[in-house]
């Protein structure tokens, strides 16, 4: 139920342009401060779902950040998958 004093989110609010790589609002990239290391030692993420969705966006910067990462989105990961991964 929306009202013209109280519309509703997706309505009547236009959408922020975002960065490509980040997918931060531009307004809130951080994108011209990540520097690329060469981390020797691979690094591998698990991320639950519902941080994947979450606007802060760390593991991406964190990707953009370090040559050698792996990020994989799961709840329940499977132990031989997992130690093919490792």
């Amino acid at each position: 139920m929306s009202s013209a004093l109280h519309p509703s989110p997706n309505e009547h609010s236009p959408v922020r342009p975002r960065c490509a790589a980040c997918q931060r609002p531009l307004s809130a990239c951080l994108c011209r401060w990540v520097v690329p290391t060469a981390n020797q030692v691979p690094l591998l993420i698990l991320q639950h779902p519902l941080e994947a969705r979450q606007s802060k966006g760390s593991v991406r910067l964190l990707q953009q950040s370090l040559q050698q990462c792996r990020v994989e989105v799961g709840d329940n990961f499977d132990p031989a998958r997992l130690a093919g991964w490792l």
